[in-house]
């Protein structure tokens, strides 16, 4: 028993969570958001690092307090309690053993120099799974921990507009067999994720198919349009027309040189058709029609000139005559 004037510890309160459907619907978008961008930041750190990355435990727990943040009390801690999987005939293991197991399941992806990356990632989903170490948030937490194992073994972030976490959220059920799957496998004394690494590798297609795809689109972002730093957005639709155009995405000097060779063919069609007419009337000189023309021609803009020691030349009819 403490005597008076020692020191203590003292718990606080849970943190509150959020309690009506809005509030849950509004927590659950903002902490797949949080998450999102912290994985990114984990993605990052572990490619830019010299030295070999290593899963921890401590990355677990916090890929699961961000996802689970106001929604229940003790995000981010291992259960203390049995747990259940709706669902599934798989029992988790007793609490006790969460710690140790966990600890294992790291061992064996920082131990493993050898094996691919989509190997690791398949196993990090199935196993981490199988423990269900946290309260809640078990499947997001693992999804996430299974893509950040799979881009620190290729060494580099993937490209893609959709992740491979939210393609296998979008599909669960080949997902939910997979893991049936390696449970059965376990059960019977045996580590086989094969199909865990078919699911891996056809969302990794999926999301790197999106790139090819966004790379084919005439339009930049996918998701909707953005406007690009230091340019002002309009909301005239018909310019929004023409840049959404194929000729208005091409670029100035582009669009410039066009319109300048569009007006020196046009100058060089009308000075062609003058050309034209010339020339025919060349190579038909002896014509009786352009002897006509010729004939008109000169009496309009010809003088007659005064023979010499003859008469000067009539005035014509309307006119006055000179004196």
């Amino acid at each position: 028993m403490a005597n008076e004037g020692d020191r203590h510890s003292k718990a606080g309160e849970d943190p509150e969570v959020a309690r009506t459907p809005e509030e849950i619907a509004a927590a659950e978008a903002r902490n797949a958001l949080r998450q999102f961008d912290r994985l990114r930041e984990m993605v990052r750190q572990a490619v830019g690092s010299s030295r070999a990355f290593r899963l921890r435990p401590s990355a677990l727990m916090e890929l699961n307090r961000l996802a689970i943040d106001k929604l229940h009390p003790r995000a981010g801690a291992y259960r203390t309690v049995p747990i259940e999987i709706g669902g599934s005939e798989h029992e988790p293991p007793p609490s006790e053993d969460v710690p140790g197991l966990v600890d294992d399941l790291c061992d064996y992806v920082n131990a493993q120099e050898g094996a691919s990356a989509v190997h690791l990632a398949a196993y990090v989903m199935w196993r981490l799974n199988w423990i269900h170490p946290f309260y809640d948030g078990n499947g997001r937490t693992t999804r996430a921990a299974s893509y950040l194992a799979l881009c620190a073994r290729l060494g580099h972030e993937i490209p893609g507009t959709r992740t491979i976490p939210e393609i296998i959220a979008s599909h669960k059920q080949p997902y939910y067999d997979a893991l049936g799957q390696a449970d059965s496998h376990c059960a019977a004394g045996r580590l086989d994720v094969t199909a865990m690494e078919g699911i891996v590798e056809e969302a990794l297609a999926v999301q790197l198919a999106s790139v090819l795809n966004h790379a084919r689109s005439p339009r930049q972002d996918p998701r909707g349009p953005a406007a690009l730093p230091g340019i002002r957005p309009t909301t005239d639709p018909t310019s929004s027309a023409r840049r959404g155009s194929v000729w208005g995405r091409q670029p100035r000097w582009v669009r410039f040189g066009a319109k300048l060779l569009g007006g020196v063919a046009l100058v060089a069609s009308i000075v062609g058709v003058f050309a034209k007419g010339a020339w025919e009337l060349l190579i038909n000189w002896d014509n009786p029609r352009v002897q006509q023309v010729r004939t008109w021609l000169a009496e309009e803009w010809s003088e007659p000139a005064a023979a010499p020691g003859g008469d000067a030349p009539k005035p014509k009819a309307g006119s006055e005559a000179q004196p």
